[in-house]
């Protein structure tokens, strides 16, 4: 097994899908005969709720080496889009070869004793995924398991350190101070300069507006924070000011694709591309003008084209790996977006097509 497979294994245990994704996408050509590789990246996708690319990966290590854990997953699929005789006909052919295979039968059991035939409730998925599949309870078991083994050890050193000195705790208290480094003066000459700028603010406007990145970086909602950010190094804000918004910067992050929620258009980020310089999009279309190098792939994506329809715009796409790509296809990218010279562009993160 490769490092990255080896990787991907761990991550999928622990319950950290989005990193298995992101993990093996970029390996898609050198393991397109390996079951276990599409099975990960089937099953993860299937947790996060891309029930399509669920769909693609998990038919494909079917078709490679069949086995009853691919099927499980195969069968919520069918649940999801309402197919249940197709789930159910899955269910009876694992039970055909493992009698004993509790997730099959279970599932038979949580059908007949619900309401389900005849209609499925919109969260009833959601309700009862652990008990169609085996590996959520088992990250879960995982995760607590982890988590209480880090608890422990954390308690004990805090216990020891107490113990050696009444001083300790409160030193690391004293050093728990809410991101001291990411303040600015209140000083008018401090905060304000002159010159020509996109963007004139008063004084007090910088103030809040600084104030307000912090918060929504505080509150895990990094494109705001950016957005924020984008505006004060846009702005007539004192280059004292600019520094720590840069800072602030630093301290973003990828978003958590399980709960990321995109609120920035095409639309938007082409009207003010200094303001989206750096956000993170989730943007659906169809691709062209391949183009793959020895490390790395770039292409043209039709945003809004996944419809054949109506293309909302195309904007550029690099990707720090040689990925297999097919214009056949219409693809989800998750990307970050880069504003240079007023020209937009997305690095993409993470991809998937169907």
């Amino acid at each position: 097994m490769s490092n990255n497979l080896t990787r991907a294994e761990k991550k999928f245990k622990q319950g950290n899908y989005s990193d298995v994704i992101s993990l093996l996408q970029p390996e898609v050509f050198k393991y397109r005969e390996n079951e276990e590789f599409y099975y990960y990246l089937g099953m993860s996708c299937l947790f996060l709720g891309d029930f399509n690319g669920a769909n693609s990966y998990l038919r494909r290590a079917l078709q490679i080496k069949p086995n009853s854990n691919q099927m499980l997953g195969l069968a919520v699929i069918h649940l999801k889009h309402g197919n249940l005789s197709d789930a159910i006909k899955i269910w009876l052919d694992i039970l055909d070869e493992d009698p004993e295979n509790k997730y099959a039968k279970r599932s038979l059991d949580i059908l007949n004793r619900s309401e389900t035939v005849k209609k499925i409730p919109e969260d009833f998925l959601a309700k009862n995924l652990h008990k169609f599949l085996p590996h959520l309870q088992k990250a879960k078991f995982y995760n607590i398991f982890r988590y209480a083994s880090i608890i422990f050890i954390t308690l004990t050193i805090l216990t020891t350190l107490f113990l050696t000195s009444k001083y300790v705790i409160t030193n690391i208290n004293n050093s728990k101070k809410l991101y001291p480094e990411l303040t600015i003066s209140r000083n008018l000459n401090d905060i304000v300069t002159t010159g020509d700028f996109k963007i004139e603010l008063q004084a007090r406007e910088i103030v809040a507006l600084f104030e307000s990145a912090k918060k929504y970086f505080i509150d895990k909602k990094d494109n705001e924070a950016m957005i924020a950010i984008n505006k004060l190094l846009n702005s007539n804000a004192s280059e004292s000011v600019k520094e720590k918004a840069r800072l602030l910067d630093t301290y973003l992050k990828e978003p958590d694709f399980r709960y990321f929620k995109n609120s920035i258009t095409y639309k938007m980020a082409s009207e003010n591309p200094y303001l989206y310089n750096n956000c993170f999009v989730k943007w659906s279309g169809k691709i062209a003008n391949i183009r793959i190098f020895e490390k790395s792939a770039s292409f043209d994506f039709l945003i809004g084209y996944d419809s054949g329809r109506i293309v909302e715009g195309i904007i550029s796409v690099t990707i720090d790996s040689p990925i297999v790509l097919n214009e056949e296809f219409s693809y989800d990218i998750i990307g970050q977006l880069k504003t240079e010279e007023n020209n937009l562009t997305l690095k993409a993160i993470t991809l998937r097509n169907y």
